[in-house]
Order: C-alpha cells, then sequence, then structure tokens
C-alpha cells in the first residue's frame, strides 16, 4: 500500500481519477495479478453556502418637493451601487383626491439598468397625460437593486409635487 498525499485547493469539483499499470518489477519485487487498477481522488471541499446578502447601494438627488414643471420634466435619481446589481427604477404616483390612492396605483415612468457596480445616474420623466391636470400629487421613485444570485434591496423616496 502507498500513501498519496494530496493537497487541498479549496474549490469545488467532481471526483478526479487515473488508472495506473504496473509493470517491469526489478529487484526481488514481483508483480501479482492484477497489474492494473485504478485511483479515485473524492472532493472534500464543504459546499459553499449560497449567498443571500442583498447587494448594497444608496439613493440619493431626489427631492423631497418639486414643482409640478419640474417634476414633468423628470425626476434626477442617483443610485450608488457598492456590489454588482442591476437596477430597476420605478416612479409611481397617486393623486390625493383618487380613492385608491395609498397604494400608489400609477406607474408614472419606469428605468432598467445593467448590472454593474459605481454611481448610476437617469432621468425617471413622467408621462404627461398620467399626471393630467393635478394640482397637488405624491410620487414615490422605488429603485430595487438585485445581484446575480437574485437578492434585492428596494430604496424608496418620496416626493410631494405641487403646483
Amino acid at each position: 500500500m502507498a500513501a498519496i498525499p494530496i493537497t487541498a485547493d479549496g474549490e469545488r469539483e467532481p471526483d478526479e481519477y487515473f488508472y495506473f499499470t504496473l509493470a517491469n518489477a526489478t529487484g526481488s519485487g514481483a508483480i501479482v495479478l492484477p497489474s492494473f487498477g485504478s485511483v479515485t481522488i473524492h472532493d472534500t471541499t464543504p459546499p459553499v453556502a449560497p449567498d443571500t446578502t442583498p447587494p448594497a447601494g444608496s439613493l440619493s438627488g431626489v427631492p423631497a418637493k418639486m414643482r409640478l414643471k419640474d417634476f414633468l420634466r423628470g425626476v434626477v435619481v442617483k443610485v450608488d451601487r457598492a456590489d454588482l446589481a442591476s437596477i430597476s427604477a420605478t416612479l409611481e404616483g397617486r393623486a390625493k383626491q383618487a380613492k385608491l390612492a395609498a397604494a400608489y396605483n400609477l406607474s408614472l415612468a419606469s428605468k432598467k439598468v445593467a448590472r454593474a457596480a459605481g454611481i448610476s445616474r437617469f432621468r425617471l420623466k413622467p408621462s404627461r397625460r398620467l399626471v393630467g391636470k393635478a394640482t397637488k400629487l405624491t410620487a414615490r421613485v422605488r429603485v430595487a437593486l438585485a445581484d446575480a444570485a437574485g437578492n434585492r434591496r428596494t430604496l424608496s423616496r418620496t416626493i410631494k409635487v405641487r403646483r
């Protein structure tokens, strides 16, 4: 019997194997049948725990109050992603007189940004038709960050819009 030292590399991988043949014994050694065999090296690296940490990021540049004419030009949003993540941003609105006002029942604009890290700056421009002739409305910028593992973090800011 022979011991073969194996150094763990810390990577999960399938079992590895090799075949060998014994031949041409020298000295007083003798080869007993069978003269061939195989060796299997089993991976002993423990499985990696799944990533469940939501991507880190922050939302800035969204004012708490805006005039309607400025709001209609668009809300500039700045998202700083500390991790590699995609962005799905929505500008939601509700009119004060609407019956379903508590639910932010109207999507005024949306934007998707590909997976990356760092700062992204973009404008969410609401549809004039959807805003209509509202004199007061409340809008919310909702930004969802998603990483490659599917973890999500949602950031939001509320804007009071007046004529």
